[in-house]
């Protein structure tokens, strides 16, 4: 770096540093040499970009190497979102464009319907996200766990109210699982048999207080199991 790109001691020393506001990133500084590895096959003496996460991807994508995708972190213990009102905030390291907007193709998250995404983060430090939520908002991010090339790999953070639908098939199948008849249900939680029988097929959908009712006697534990997303 200091013979070959003509860098100073001190941006050798302190780049990483300078992007990251963390003074131990083995990961980061050897990237960097390959990002300066790149920048001469590229024809690029941008050694030290303003923004380094975001200047690297670049450089990945125009050689036809996969970019790296930036998974977001625990923004609390156990949590990996936290919500005010209708934001959502994340916390991680994001890439971001010159406007400082976040480059969504390079995070672990997929948002559609938001009313905004902004990004409080210099350089290639970390930093916040945050998502404006609409009523159609879905959020989707990376899950570390799972395989990368598997669709399951993405788990759901968020879902607004307009993407929700009553899942009435659930009733069947716990129906059947309980081994009731359509009436022991009906019966047991105080409707006609009719009535039921319109929930169960889709054709209408309980209210909340026979939706309680509903849980309790078809042993459905969790409201999500009743719950269908559409987007």
């Amino acid at each position: 770096m200091l013979y070959e790109k003509n860098l100073s001691l001190t941006d050798i020393f302190c780049y990483i540093v300078d992007q990251t506001h963390f003074v131990c990133n083995t990961e980061m500084f050897f990237q960097w040499k390959h990002y300066l590895q790149l920048c001469d096959e590229l024809g690029s003496n941008d050694y030290l970009p303003n923004c380094f996460i975001t200047s690297y991807n670049e450089a990945l994508e125009k050689k036809g190497l996969p970019p790296i995708i930036y998974e977001i972190g625990e923004i609390g213990i156990g949590e990996v979102s936290w919500r005010t009102g209708t934001r959502i905030e994340f916390e991680g390291t994001f890439p971001c464009d010159k406007n400082g907007q976040p480059i969504m193709k390079w995070i672990g998250l997929r948002v559609k319907n938001a009313k905004s995404i902004t990004c409080s983060q210099d350089k290639s430090s970390r930093g916040r996200l945050f998502v404006e939520l609409t009523p159609y908002t879905t959020i989707h991010a990376l899950n570390c766990y799972n395989n990368k090339d598997d669709e399951d790999c993405w788990y759901q953070i968020y879902a607004g109210p307009q993407t929700m639908e009553f899942d009435y098939e659930i009733l069947k199948i716990n129906r059947k699982r309980l081994k009731y008849t359509q009436k022991d249900v009906a019966d047991a939680i105080g409707a006609t048999v009719r009535t039921y029988q319109k929930w169960e097929n889709g054709e209408t959908t309980p209210d909340g207080h026979y939706l309680l009712r509903l849980l309790n006697w078809l042993d459905i534990r969790d409201i999500q199991d009743v719950v269908r997303y559409t987007e």
